[in-house]
């Protein structure tokens, strides 16, 4: 019985060396796997930094050639002569008020005259022709 007791204690011994040298490993290969995950994570970190500073370059190089071609333009207007133009070399006409009209041969607002019509009564209706109310 003893003799099955110290192999049986052997074998123990032996497998449980087995399985720590087994976590051992495993230990290391996760260790590696978080270090290779944590640089990974980094350089994407860095790659998404790097990528924004270019495009924010790359807007400031375009706002920087909209102002010179903005800037080109006044230069260019400042250097051509304005045109006279006759719409607004024009003066503004004086309006006349409501009731008036502007008379064309002495240009004074005169008062609009009233071209007022008779109705005829109820029941009944102009003629054309003679004008009546029949």
């Amino acid at each position: 019985m003893d003799s099955w007791n110290k192999e049986l204690n052997e074998m123990n011994e032996h497998y449980r060396k087995a399985l720590k040298e087994e976590e051992k490993k495993m230990k290391k290969v996760k260790h590696e796997l978080d270090q290779m995950r944590k640089e990974e994570e980094h350089l994407l970190k860095v790659a998404e930094q790097k990528k924004k500073e270019a495009e924010q370059k790359k807007k400031e190089a375009a706002l920087v050639k909209r102002r010179l071609t903005k800037e080109k333009r006044k230069l260019e207007l400042s250097k051509v002569v304005p045109r006279r133009s006759s719409r607004f070399a024009s003066k503004k006409r004086a309006r006349c008020p409501n009731g008036t009209h502007k008379n064309q041969k002495t240009g004074h607002c005169e008062k609009k005259s009233a071209k007022t019509r008779k109705r005829c009564p109820n029941g009944t209706r102009k003629n054309k022709k003679s004008g009546k109310c029949e």
